[in-house]
């Protein structure tokens, strides 16, 4: 998916399970958290730009906000739709000038 992901899981066998929390840093330095609650074994994680590797750290939360250990994983975004708007632009200005 272009600038997104969607990370799907197995639940932890937790009775008190809370939420799955993602923890990701995009390109420009920029924070991100994303949760997911106990029903759902989905997370989309949003905001990349340009498609390269990303670590996302998955953490489960219990009902007293105790969080796991992370388990890292690594996924890698096609480019954000953005991108292929100024490649668009770039070749209309390319024709147009010819």
């Amino acid at each position: 998916m272009k600038g997104r992901v969607v990370l799907t899981y197995t639940l932890p066998e937790e009775d008190d399970l809370l939420c799955v929390t993602a923890r990701y840093v995009l390109q420009n330095g920029v924070k991100r958290e994303m949760s997911s609650s106990a029903y759902s074994n989905k997370i989309e994680l949003k905001g990349f730009g340009k498609g390269r590797k990303y670590q996302v750290e998955l953490y489960s939360i219990d009902k007293s906000y105790n969080e796991s250990a992370p388990c890292v994983v690594e996924v890698e975004p096609e480019d954000s739709p953005i991108y292929d708007v100024f490649s668009h632009i770039a070749t209309f200005l390319m024709h147009s000038e010819a």
